[in-house]
């Protein structure tokens, strides 16, 4: 018995240096903050996996993230998801626009006050592999 109550306590000290260890890399002055843009329309099926992805691999590392989803007049779930994970998440801001926007070019979609911090962006509009794969090699 002896054994499996000091692997506990190695397995509950390892843990709390990791948490200490990531919060003070999170408590930085805010620089270094990664933003990511999602540019959706229609996207239930893969909008959620994205976001969250995102959330956990920043989390894993420690860093400061912050996330704009921006809904292109969805007639799926998308919007739902969205604020649904608006309410799990405070530093997700969604934005809606009308489905008339689909066809302007991303940079056009992305609010000034983020151009400066130059976001990395993922347009689930036309998402194909070649892409995924860079936009989650930028991402990492």
């Amino acid at each position: 018995m002896f054994p499996w109550i000091s692997v506990l306590v190695l397995t509950v000290l390892l843990g709390s240096v990791w948490r200490l260890w990531a919060s003070l890399r999170r408590s930085g002055s805010g620089k270094g903050t990664k933003h990511l843009v999602v540019i959706s329309a229609d996207s239930q099926a893969t909008i959620e996996w994205w976001v969250r992805s995102y959330v956990f691999w920043n989390w894993v590392r420690g860093e400061v993230c912050r996330c704009t989803c921006i809904d292109l007049g969805s007639t799926d779930d998308t919007l739902a998801i969205l604020q649904r994970l608006k309410r799990r998440f405070s530093w997700i801001e969604v934005r809606r626009f009308n489905a008339a926007d689909r066809e302007c070019p991303s940079d056009q979609l992305i609010p000034e006050r983020l151009q400066e911090v130059r976001p990395a962006v993922l347009d689930l509009r036309q998402l194909d592999n070649a892409r995924a794969r860079s936009v989650v090699q930028d991402l990492l």
